[in-house]
């Protein structure tokens, strides 16, 4: 809670806190937390680590980073909060190295503009209306929680601060073994 507290002061609070179903995250005093700074909790759907794809991706990036710097100083079974922020700091400086003329995330971090209090009502007022117009009235938690992320997701998208973008994906071949292929 003082992390929370402490980071939503120095950076101003986001507009959603994604996050998996870990008790912290849950607990009636972070969602009080949450919901005094105008922040909506996105929880991840329980047991779909898929879900969080992209977080665990750049903790595994950070894992390495963090190995090699402690390798490089000659203490690799013992990490130091040095050599996690050492990790965290080139990670965000090497973001995004393969896309040419694409900022990193150190730049994009630094440039971005603070939420307004009128961004916040906005979306607010878009979740509720998206709540309201999805069917059925969920009766247990895990409905609501289901609900609840299916609406955020349509608010952000209608507020225009979520972008789905549809890619090419090359289908996996089909061995032999699986599929009869004449």
């Amino acid at each position: 809670m003082a992390g929370f507290r402490s980071l939503f002061a120095s950076y101003a609070a986001p507009l959603v806190l994604k996050c998996d179903n870990a008790k912290a995250f849950t607990a009636r005093a972070t969602r009080a937390l949450l919901r005094a700074w105008g922040v909506h909790a996105l929880l991840s759907p329980p047991y779909t680590p898929s879900y969080n794809g992209g977080a665990e991706a750049g903790i595994g990036g950070s894992r390495v980073r963090t190995h090699r710097r402690a390798a490089a100083l000659g203490h690799p079974e013992v990490w130091s909060c040095d050599d996690l922020e050492f990790a965290r700091a080139e990670g965000n400086v090497l973001a995004r190295p393969w896309v040419p003329g694409h900022a990193s995330a150190d730049t994009l971090w630094d440039g971005r503009l603070p939420i307004t209090s009128t961004e916040r009502a906005s979306l607010r007022s878009a979740l509720l209306r998206e709540l309201h117009a999805l069917p059925g009235t969920p009766d247990r938690p895990r409905s609501r929680t289901a609900r609840l992320r299916r609406a955020l997701a349509r608010a952000l998208v209608s507020e225009g601060l979520l972008v789905y973008r549809k890619r090419r994906l090359a289908l996996p071949l089909l061995s032999s073994k699986v599929a009869n292929i004449t």
